[in-house]
């Protein structure tokens, strides 16, 4: 699909010739792109546009366009004075949703245009008129449009102040050049936690140069990734998208991606991904790990600090901390600027829902209270996402069957008691019948399969967050990538547990508590608590085991067993 317009706007640098625009979509896209000298005339515009950023490059265009033509149609508007390339707007449309946004979509930190200086505003204004008339229906989402992006024509074009919502965020940077950088790497915090670290053992923070290196270590990163990201906003980027493994790696091959990892004992407990740009920065560090058993040595706020000095070191001028409100962002910021948001309605934007025009007094009144408006903001998004998960649970298994597991699950929590184990007889079974039970095991946690319980996957999540980050063990076992059992084992922690049960707990020995199984997996229950007795008492041997369960549980599972 092509068509052409005329650009009348600016003659200055070509009085005698017009601007040609030209829209290709799908394959005619992919099919320009693959030419080597449209390649080197998008390759000279982008490296003289001063507000372009790596994410309009050729190399990472043609890299995402070609992984994710399933996910997403290639759209491409081009500009000609004559044979000269002077624009160029690089958009996806997605198959899923009725929304056209930059290539990479949320992958790129930044969605812009290329164009010459005589051209910088009527070419993106004929550009995206030429979207519109492709694509009726369609909101044209460029998020985010980075420092120096022209965009004054928004606030004198009457034609796109009805179409367009603006909206700036301030950027916090890392300035690498700054004379005080290295008060950044004396901060109070960032050496007491360093130092806790390196008391558990050899810390380390390491440069992957090897594809081979981060082919080794990539999928133990993306297991925590998706665990932080499956805890706090219900969503896992990785299983979720099958091609973003094989898009970073690619971008790794490309040398395009600056990875580093902070080891302890050679064990990987935080992780950075941040994209090489241009004229000496890094952006986003976007993929950002941590190993939740780690979470009270702050492993994360560590890495960063180590990234910004290893940075420094090899001569980059700006770490691009990205837009967000997270803390740790407050505390490493030494400069920022502004970018923005801009979206381009399909239709007049008075047929919208605009904001109240109350909002800044609703601010100003929770303000006036102690309450942070973002913060209170984001409380109500997460509930109401919660809400939809429940909602969904409900859906799925009936409200029949969700108001009698409710009751089965009150009514055994308040029977619980606590039962000793017999590890001579866990010892005996697991070396004839059962193995593979994991500890700690990200990957086994994500396995979670909802309509088994009560439970959605998110709180599942949030309670496996959390126990980890307090000191519990997680015992797993999983059959055909399922989560078929988990068990916690309590540890002695001066944070309150808030979902221990309400019983005194032995002062000694281990308490496992807070058991899941799936329901299929009924009949192999008692292996699984006696494999993991079996575990404990092979690495504390002598301990006394103590599970905490409702009476039915215990007496399939404990036949053998006695209760306190």
């Amino acid at each position: 699909m092509k068509g052409t317009c005329t650009d009348k706007g600016s003659n200055v640098l070509y009085p005698e010739i017009e601007d040609k625009i030209e829209i290709s979509v799908g394959e005619d896209a992919l099919k320009i792109l693959s030419d080597e000298k449209f390649q080197a005339e998008w390759e000279a515009l982008y490296q003289s546009c001063y507000w372009a950023t790596v994410f309009q490059g050729t190399t990472y265009t043609n890299t995402w366009y070609k992984l994710y033509k399933k996910q997403y149609i290639p759209i491409l508007i081009t500009s000609y004075k004559g044979n000269k390339l002077t624009g160029i707007l690089n958009l996806s449309m997605s198959l899923k949703k009725l929304e056209i946004t930059g290539t990479g979509a949320s992958d790129a930190y930044y969605h812009t245009w290329l164009a010459e200086e005589y051209n910088k505003e009527s070419f993106i204004k004929l550009a995206l008129h030429k979207v519109r008339e492709h694509f009726p229906g369609y909101n044209i989402r460029l998020f985010q449009l980075p420092q120096h992006t022209p965009i004054k024509w928004l606030e004198t074009d009457k034609k796109w102040l009805n179409l367009a919502v603006l909206k700036t965020y301030d950027r916090p940077l890392v300035d690498l050049t700054h004379p005080e950088l290295s008060k950044l790497y004396t901060k109070k915090q960032f050496k007491e936690c360093r130092n806790r670290l390196k008391r558990l053992g050899e810390v380390t923070f390491e440069h992957i140069t090897c594809i081979d290196q981060l082919s080794d270590i990539f999928d133990e990163m993306m297991d925590q990734f998706d665990f932080r990201k499956g805890a706090t906003l219900n969503t896992l980027p990785f299983r979720s998208d099958p091609q973003k493994k094989e898009f970073l790696m690619e971008l790794f091959r490309l040398d395009m991606l600056h990875v580093a990892v902070l080891k302890m004992n050679g064990i990987i407990v935080a992780s950075l991904i941040a994209t090489i740009g241009k004229d000496k920065w890094v952006h986003g560090v976007g993929i950002n790990t941590h190993a939740p058993t780690y979470a009270a040595y702050s492993p994360g706020f560590i890495s960063f600090i180590m990234l910004a000095q290893q940075l420094a070191n090899k001569q980059y001028h700006m770490l691009d901390l990205s837009t967000g409100d997270q803390e740790y962002k407050k505390r490493m910021t030494n400069t920022q600027d502004q970018v923005y948001a801009l979206v381009i309605l399909s239709r007049n934007k008075s047929t919208f829902k605009i904001p109240n025009p109350l909002k800044e007094q609703v601010i100003g009144r929770l303000s006036e209270a102690g309450i942070d408006y973002i913060a209170f903001r984001a409380k109500l998004r997460a509930n109401n996402k919660m809400l939809k998960a429940k909602w969904h649970l409900l859906k799925q298994q009936g409200i029949t069957r969700c108001l009698v597991n409710s009751l089965k699950f009150t009514i055994s929590r308040e029977k619980e008691q606590i039962y000793k184990i017999n590890t001579k007889n866990s010892i005996t079974i697991l070396k004839n019948t059962y193995a593979c039970i994991s500890q700690n095991s990200l990957k086994d946690l994500l396995r979670f399969s909802e309509g088994q319980s009560l439970k959605t996957r998110w709180e599942f999540l949030i309670e496996a967050m959390y126990r980890l980050e307090i000191g519990e063990q997680a015992y797993t076992y999983s059959e055909d990538n399922v989560l078929k059992a988990c068990v916690w084992m309590s540890c002695y922690s001066k944070k309150q547990n808030i979902y221990a049960a309400k019983l005194d707990y032995p002062t000694e020995g281990a308490v496992l508590h807070g058991l899941y199984f799936h329901s299929d997996y009924n009949n192999k229950l008692p292996q699984f608590i006696e494999a993991v007795a079996a575990e404990i008492e092979k690495n504390q041997p002598g301990k006394q085991i103590y599970l905490i369960t409702g009476p039915s549980v215990a007496a399939f599972c404990l036949a053998r067993q006695s209760a306190c």
